[in-house]
């Protein structure tokens, strides 16, 4: 891979924030990880554009999955309290990069509190996509670099003006950038396996 030129158009947007629905799968419930765009179009004799590298190409495949798996969850989160963080860590000649999801689940009521259970007891095992403000869905993980609940704090709030609920970081470390995945065009199947 060469090193590109990156330009921006004056005058282009780029809002902070994530969406308020994020979407949870676990590795395991992939039939196999989606082709990359570049791929996809070099298999049709095609010629890639920069950043297809980083463009999932493909639906994400759930065939055989299992009765009652094979799907994207859907959460809300609290508005304004969505994150992704990019961190390059490391050596000079060993650099990696890790990513971080943060979002905030608004509640104390049985079902926001086993919800987080399940986060935790499936942690090592989670893909995580997120919709930015700006009209990206950026996926973190992969099933060979699934990610891990770093942590999780909250609760009832002390007093006015405090939160309800609790605030969760996300960790992957697949070593690059994270993918992005086209939505509107691929679609997000969140209906359980027949």
């Amino acid at each position: 891979m060469a090193l590109s030129n990156l330009t921006r158009a004056c005058g282009s947007q780029l809002p902070p924030g994530t969406e308020l629905d994020l979407y949870f799968t676990l590795e395991e419930e992939l039939a196999a990880w989606p082709d990359t765009q570049w791929q996809v179009t070099t298999d049709a004799s095609g010629t890639p554009v920069q950043g297809d590298l980083k463009r999932i190409g493909e639906a994400f495949d759930f065939t055989g999955a299992g009765t009652d798996l094979g799907f994207w969850r859907k959460v809300k989160i609290l508005v304004d309290t969505g994150n992704v963080r990019d961190l390059i860590e490391g050596e000079v000649g060993g650099l990696t990069v890790r990513s971080r999801l943060d979002f905030f689940i608004q509640g104390m009521n049985a079902e926001a509190l086993e919800w987080g259970d399940e986060l935790m007891s499936y942690s090592g095992c989670i893909i995580a996509m997120v919709p930015l403000k700006g009209g990206e869905y950026v996926v973190l993980g992969n099933q060979a670099n699934p990610c891990f609940v770093e942590s999780g704090e909250g609760g009832s709030g002390a007093g006015t003006g405090d939160r309800v609920g609790h605030q969760y970081t996300l960790v992957c470390n697949t070593g690059f950038m994270p993918m992005l995945y086209d939505a509107d065009t691929l679609g997000i199947d969140i209906t359980p396996e027949a």
